[in-house]
């Protein structure tokens, strides 16, 4: 499966780094990261994608590899704050995500939600 650079360049100028930073932040050489964005290496060996991963936070390699794959950036408003995209894009926020989109499926409207958090926190102090 071929590696798509454009992905790599989209989600290192979502989190604002330069190569350099990229390089400090996953351990890929600023050289290699240049040549997977440029797709001169298409076929990047696994531990240089696990590198990638573990740095950017992700849990799924298939981001570099299937275009159906989005990241909150590609998806949100450009006017989203960036402390919601800070939220969105570290990975130890899984959890909370994961809730938010059960919360919605619950149907229960957002004023309801808050109005539990506040009881609950109340109550736990």
């Amino acid at each position: 499966m071929e590696f798509k650079g454009e992905r790599l360049r989209a989600l290192r100028e979502a989190k604002g780094w330069s190569m350099v930073q990229t390089e400090e932040n996953t351990g890929v050489k600023q050289s290699t990261i240049s040549e997977l964005e440029n797709g001169i290496i298409k076929f990047p060996r696994e531990a240089t994608v696990d590198k990638l991963c573990k740095g950017f936070r992700l849990n799924d390699k298939n981001y570099f590899y299937f275009e159906n794959v989005a990241l909150p950036t590609e998806v949100l408003p450009p006017d989203t704050p960036e402390d919601l995209l800070k939220f969105l894009l570290s990975g130890d926020n899984i959890p909370w995500i994961q809730l938010a989109k059960s919360i919605k499926d619950s149907g229960l409207p957002p004023e309801d939600i808050e109005q539990i958090v506040k009881i609950v926190s109340r109550n736990k102090k």
